[in-house]
Parts: structure tokens; sequence; C-alpha cells
């Protein structure tokens, strides 16, 4: 026979679960009758910005696809596709990012783009996207360019991810597939069950009922690393002629695909601030603060070799391939050099970047055939 004292410490904890349980089920039935229940944010974790996408694989919720697909038979149809420059990131003016000033510049020649850029994409989920998308459809596109090489230096090289397994295929799979993985310790597991009960989400809108949910949303804790982060090692040649390869190797299928549709194929690399240009003081969509800021900088920066022995590769390969017919090339990586402060950070520019941009832009692709 149990002794008082066990029996009544077993009566309080059986009484403690029934009225948390009960708590909770109350808690519950409040949010299911129509008050709304606060969303839940992983901490550290910018992939709690992207949704599942039929077409990209996922995609950002504040820079979704610009442009229709369909075509009609007098226009000439630009399709873009490359990371966060291509998709405008540093304008907050919709209608002065570089691809809709690009667009307004080519309307004489009867000219639309849609742009299909997800920030953080290499040249391995563009050419999925070409491949998966673009060229399976009735009428592709006429023209294909690619605003690309920052992330595949960044993430291959500085990141040193695994090569054709880019950050955010670990992390679809990681996520969208498995759901965010539990953090390492047992304390902050044990909090995130808490914060995510129906008892924690009612209190937390009672006590802060003057709160911004989609700025302050509940956060729970995961093991995802920071992504914006540099590793600091100086790769090996022979991680650099993996990455080499691999861009190449993305980029030559995707010329062969493309010629075989019809449609002319562009590799345009993107302006970078290490190639000249100056940087400006003030906000960035990245980063908040700006030490953090300055601190990217500076982890990129003291690499910018390695961007040089990376397009000392690349660019003869290039060439090859537009004597071949085979693809166009720009090289616009000083581009922005003379325009002053234009570069929010080692890759985003913004208002006046983006015209000048678009200017060159509009200029090579007049000259381009369709």
């Amino acid at each position: 026979m149990p002794s008082k004292v066990t029996r009544s410490t077993l009566l309080i904890i059986l009484g403690v679960g029934a009225t948390s349980l009960l708590i909770e089920a109350l808690c519950g039935l409040m949010f299911l009758s129509g008050l709304e229940r606060p969303p839940i944010a992983y901490f550290s974790s910018y992939m709690n910005g992207y949704n599942y996408h039929p077409y990209v694989a996922f995609h950002p919720k504040f820079h979704p696809i610009y442009g229709t697909t369909t075509k009609s038979s007098h226009e000439r149809k630009i399709a873009i596709l490359g990371g966060s420059t291509a998709a405008g990131v540093g304008v907050p003016d919709f209608d002065k990012k570089y691809f809709k000033v690009l667009e307004n510049r080519l309307k004489e020649k009867s000219t639309s783009i849609v742009n299909f850029a997800v920030p953080g994409y290499v040249s391995n989920q563009e050419h999925a996207t070409y491949k998966n998308f673009l060229y399976n459809r009735p009428h592709p596109p006429d023209i294909v360019l690619s605003l690309t090489s920052f992330n595949d230096i960044y993430f291959y090289l500085f990141r040193t991810l695994p090569v054709g397994n880019h950050e955010f295929n670990y992390a679809f799979d990681l996520i969208f597939r498995q759901g965010y993985p539990p953090p390492e310790k047992l304390a902050e597991q044990a909090l995130n069950v808490f914060r995510k009960s129906a008892t924690y989400g009612f209190i937390y809108k009672v006590m802060n009922p003057s709160i911004d949910p989609l700025k302050n949303p509940i956060i729970l804790s995961s093991i995802i690393f920071d992504p914006t982060q540099p590793n600091g090692e100086i790769p090996t040649e022979e991680r650099l002629s993996a990455v080499v390869n691999n861009f190449l190797g993305n980029i030559r299928a995707t010329a062969i695909l493309a010629k075989s549709e019809g449609t002319r194929y562009i590799v345009a690399l993107q302006p970078i601030y290490y190639y000249g240009g100056r940087l400006q003081q003030g906000q960035n969509e990245w980063f908040h603060n700006h030490k953090d800021l300055e601190r990217w900088i500076k982890d990129v920066g003291v690499q910018k070799a390695a961007y040089d022995r990376f397009f000392s590769q690349v660019i003869p390969e290039l060439k090859k391939m537009r004597s071949q017919n085979l693809i166009n090339f720009f090289d616009y990586r000083d581009l922005l050099k003379d325009s002053g402060e234009v570069y929010l950070d080692p890759v985003h520019f913004n208002e006046v970047g983006a015209e000048a941009l678009a200017g060159q832009m509009a200029k090579d692709l007049q000259k381009t055939p369709n």
C-alpha cells in the first residue's frame, strides 16, 4: 500500500495534470471559435519566409514571381532567373527594380518579362527550373537570362556546402519534408513543446495585445545553422575545380536544352561590390544591425582572391561557349564601379544601381536576336 505522502503526491500530480489538460482544451476551443492564433517562427532561420512552389521548389513570400508565363504571338518573352540580386532585393520600390525598368525600356520591341529568380538560388536550381518548367511549356521563352555567379561562389566556396546540394536543397529536405529539427538542449526542447501549446498561445495573445504578429511571432529554437556567415577557410584547388565544373556544367546543360527549343540563352555575371563600387550607409534587407553587415562584408571581402580564381577559370569557358553559339555572355561584374554609393552589401544594390543595370541590359538585349 502506498503511503499517505506518496498518495497525496500522486493526487497532486494527477490534479495538476488534469487542470493543465482542461486549460489546454479551453484555450484550444478559443482558437477554434475564431480567435486568431499567434504564428510561430524558428530563431535565426530565414526559411520562415519561404513557401513551397510547384515550379521553382520554394519561393519567398515577399519576392513573388513577376510576370505571366503565357505568351502572345506578337511579343518577345524574356525569362530571368538567378538569386536575390536577380530577384531585385535591395530596391524596395517595385517599379524601380531593374527588371521592371528593363521591361519598360524594351516596350518598343513588344517585350515582356517573367522573373523566376529566388534569393539563394545557385546554378543547380536555375538549370532545374529551366528543365522542369520553362522548357516544359507549349511556348518556351524567346530569351532566358541568368543573372548569376555570386551564389555559386559564396555558398560553395565560402560556406563549403556539398557541391550540387546547395543550402536550400538541404533546408527543403530538412524542413519542408521533415519539419524543423529540434534543438540539441533538452530544456529548449521542453520550451518548444510549451510554446507550441494553445495555453501558451492564449497567454501570449492576451499579454501582448498590441504586438504585430508578423514581426513578433512566438519564437522557437532549432539546430538550423546561420546561413549568412562564411566559414573562413581558404578554398583548395580541388574544391575550386569542383565548384567551377559544377557551374559550367549547369550552364552548358541549359544552353544545349535552350538551343534545342529555339531559345536564346544569356549568361550575365552579376555586379559585385568587390569589383568596383561604393557602399552606402543605410538599411539592409538582410542585416538590420549594421555591425552584422560590416562583419559579413569583411568576412567575404578577405576572400576576394577566390572570386578572381573562380572567374579566371569560368570566363574563358563562357567565351568558348559563346564562340560555339551556345550562349550570349554579358560581364557586368564591374558595371557599377563608377555609380557612386550604390551597394548595400557585397552583392545587392539600390535604385541607382538598378537603373544602371537595366540601361546596360536594354542596350545589350536590343542587339540580341530572338
